[in-house]
């Protein structure tokens, strides 16, 4: 389910490029997608107008995540992008123009297993670094930084964790 939603999402995006009118539009969103075979983070203004545009610097890596994984995961505040490369989690800081800047990484395996989602609870104080049966709970410092929490275990079908209004995480379920 997740891979279909990402390919959809560039197929979305590279109809958009093609389809631009005006790079003078005004930047609604940034949409970043991590790479099949490379770490890396490929970076999208969305315009006002429909219109995609890569982002100055784009794409964006960092030593800190190695190419020995076949796929880079992402997960996105409002000020920083978190990516892993399945053993390491690496914090980006996000400028205004969406361009992305390391700022720091933690070796994050989940029980010895590797990281497969990155997901961030509502309020985007917490990251969850999920395995197929457990979660490293990772809380978030004002510069993005990551200490571990806590771990949760149980594995999830779809991969992807859901928060519920009080941002309590779900239980998770088995698939």
């Amino acid at each position: 389910m997740r891979t279909i939603r990402i390919l959809v999402t560039l197929m979305l995006i590279c109809v958009s490029i093609s389809f631009a009118q005006t790079p003078s539009s005004p930047t609604v969103a940034f949409v970043y997608l991590g790479d099949r075979g490379d770490p890396r983070i490929t970076a999208f203004s969305l315009q006002a107008n429909g219109s995609a545009h890569p982002v100055p610097g784009s794409p964006f890596t960092d030593a800190a995540l190695s190419s020995a994984f076949p796929s880079t995961s992402l997960a996105a505040s409002a000020n920083f992008v978190f990516a892993t490369d399945s053993e390491h989690i690496a914090t980006f800081r996000r400028s205004s123009n969406g361009a992305l800047t390391f700022a720091s990484v933690v070796d994050a395996t989940v029980s010895g297993d590797i990281i497969e989602t990155l997901t961030l609870d509502r309020s985007a104080s917490n990251l969850y670094a999920g395995s197929r049966e457990n979660y490293q709970v990772f809380d978030k410092g004002p510069q993005g930084q990551l200490t571990a929490a806590s771990e949760l275990s149980g594995p999830q079908s779809d991969g992807e964790l859901q928060f519920n209004h009080s941002n309590y995480v779900r239980p998770l379920l088995s698939g």
